[in-house]
């Protein structure tokens, strides 16, 4: 075989999510050791990240919910930059009002793209756009959710599992609670 199609059978083989020592991988492919780690650094090359596994039962494993592709933004990369955001506003005097506006733009880019299927977009951006005001400006507000009418003081919207959540506190019960967006049917707007 060719070395593209033993480097995408190598990658076939790894998605399974076993870890696969060289000298298996080797075997498999017919090549030596030195040629899957070579193997290995071309698909790196392309932006694919094969995990590597230290030690005596070590090995190479591929996972693609991993997300770490410095090609493309991910919610690592989102929650990274909030900490940076909110380490900046306790430490400093700087106006930190335009990477708010950036945190909130990507925010909302990954929301939609990871929501996009599951939702309808227009309604989808109608209330992502409402619940994201009512962050800003520290506002109550008041939805049904799964039947139950709940006033509400959000906090965050955040990406987990592919499913869109906001958190904050349920002002009946004064206590810190998370909602799935997609469950929350009806928003009464104040």
């Amino acid at each position: 075989m060719s070395k593209i199609s033993n480097t995408l059978m190598m990658l076939k083989i790894l998605e399974t999510g076993r870890v696969y020592k060289i000298s298996e991988l080797a075997n498999m492919l017919e090549c030596s050791n030195r040629t899957i780690r070579t193997y290995k650094e071309d698909l790196e090359k392309a932006g694919v990240y094969v995990e590597s596994v230290p030690g005596r039962y070590g090995g190479y494993f591929y996972s693609s919910m991993l997300e770490t592709s410095y090609f493309n933004f991910n919610k690592v990369d989102l929650n990274n930059l909030e900490r940076l955001y909110l380490l900046l506003k306790e430490k400093t005097d700087v106006n930190l009002i335009p990477l708010e506006n950036v945190i909130d733009k990507l925010r909302y880019s990954l929301v939609f793209n990871h929501s996009f299927n599951k939702i309808k977009a227009k309604s989808f951006d109608d209330t992502y756009n409402y619940i994201s005001k009512m962050i800003n400006i520290k506002k109550t507000f008041s939805f049904i959710y799964k039947g139950k009418e709940i006033s509400f003081m959000p906090h965050n919207v955040y990406i987990n599992s592919n499913a869109v959540y906001i958190t904050g506190i349920n002002c009946e019960i004064n206590e810190i609670r998370t909602y799935n967006i997609n469950d929350i049917k009806i928003i009464k707007r104040n």
